[in-house]
């Protein structure tokens, strides 16, 4: 498992910085790590090491996190670190893409 978790986090930063690298370019830095440590290990850790499971949790985690992060971070108060904004980002994408990737067929939970 421990190939597929590391192919799967390699495969979302590698989408991550190709998509947003303009926001990178703009801001400075973007979240990108955001699903390299939350939508794609879970999904590998929940429907196993098949290519589906690497693929499919790594692309949809570099499209959804990075942005989300970066929106919830931009509206914390000032005096909170904008990390905050990257945990809940990893919390709701994860919550959401697991589910969701299980009601496709071919995702079955281990």
């Amino acid at each position: 498992m421990l190939p597929a978790l590391l192919t799967a986090q390699v495969i979302a930063a590698t989408v991550g910085v190709l998509v947003y690298r303009r926001r990178w370019a703009e801001d400075g830095w973007y979240p990108t790590f955001v699903p390299v440590v939350s939508v794609a290990p879970a999904t590998v850790l929940t429907y196993g090491s098949t290519v589906q499971a690497v693929v499919a949790g790594a692309v949809l985690g570099a499209l959804a996190g990075p942005p989300l992060a970066a929106w919830i971070s931009r509206r914390l108060p000032a005096d909170f670190h904008p990390f905050i904004g990257n945990v809940v980002s990893m919390t709701v994408c994860t919550l959401v893409a697991i589910p969701l990737l299980g009601a496709l067929p071919g995702f079955t939970a281990i």
